[in-house]
């Protein structure tokens, strides 16, 4: 994939992040890797289809955060599910559409700015007319930077902040969490995760369905197919599918070869082939 300044607001759109970075797309593969690239893995439908899409999208890579934009021509309905990785604040320039986390939906229109869940499924309807900036902040320096704020020194609040910060997020949780980001390509089983937290399976599957509303499996799934998503869009001539996918700790590959179908829209030879 190439980038294009073909479409005509590709030069003149005062709200592009990265005007070098555009790029557009008119079919729903094209549209769904170029904003997955920019933004998120996701799926896409079009609930108005008259032609081909007219979609542009540029983004800012910061590091740990990114600046997006994206605006598709066409009535749209996004759904990348739940977004564990990332924290999302969207704010609409123009047009008009909805933003779905969990059973939570607002409207999304020039004088909001929403903000998304890193634990609820995400769904996001966009009018033909629509256009999204969107930032996208990693969980873990976002965490990280608030837990340096929070405790760098004493206030009123300190006390209530160490009682109730177990409640958000239990300790088995996010220590289970930390070990399946810092160990994904070599988990095994959920069991493995739970002996090193010092848990028992049960604890840790029922921790996850209330925390994130996804098993320690599912969670783990989606993480892979996150990493090598990205793997895939920065492989060099000569990677093979197969040896991304072992490099993230994925053995069973028809099976991961329908996840990431079903999560990307597109087959990982194609997101391969599209890269080199």
């Amino acid at each position: 994939m190439q980038t294009t300044l073909a479409h005509p607001d590709a030069v003149a759109a005062p709200h592009l992040p990265n005007p070098a970075s555009a790029l557009t797309a008119t079919t729903l593969d094209e549209a769904m890797y170029v904003v997955g690239r920019n933004i998120h893995p996701h799926r896409l439908r079009v609930l108005a289809p008259r032609g081909g899409l007219a979609c542009l999208t540029s983004a800012l890579d910061l590091g740990d955060c990114a600046l997006g934009y994206v605006q598709y021509g066409f009535n749209v309905e996004i759904d990348p599910g739940v977004i564990s990785e990332y924290l999302l604040v969207k704010s609409t320039i123009s047009g008009q559409g909805t933003v779905r986390c969990g059973k939570h939906t607002v409207v999304s229109d020039p004088r909001s700015i929403i903000m998304t869940s890193m634990t609820e499924p995400l769904n996001i309807r966009m009018s033909a007319e629509c256009r999204h900036l969107t930032v996208r902040v990693s969980r873990r320096a976002l965490e990280a930077r608030l837990t340096e704020l929070l405790h760098s020194a004493r206030h009123s609040y300190s006390q209530a902040l160490e009682r109730r910060a177990g409640d958000a997020l239990p300790w088995h949780v996010r220590r289970a969490r930390d070990y399946i980001h810092a160990n994904v390509a070599d988990i095994r089983s959920v069991a493995e995760i739970a002996a090193a937290v010092g848990i028992t399976a049960r604890t840790l599957q029922n921790g996850f369905r209330k925390a994130f509303n996804v098993t320690p499996a599912g969670y783990v799934r989606e993480l892979r197919i996150g990493i090598l998503h990205n793997a895939l869009q920065s492989a060099e001539a000569g990677q093979s599918v197969t040896d991304l996918m072992q490099a993230v700790g994925i053995v069973n590959f028809g099976r991961y070869a329908n996840y990431y179908r079903r999560r990307i829209g597109v087959p990982p030879s194609v997101t391969l082939r599209r890269a080199i």
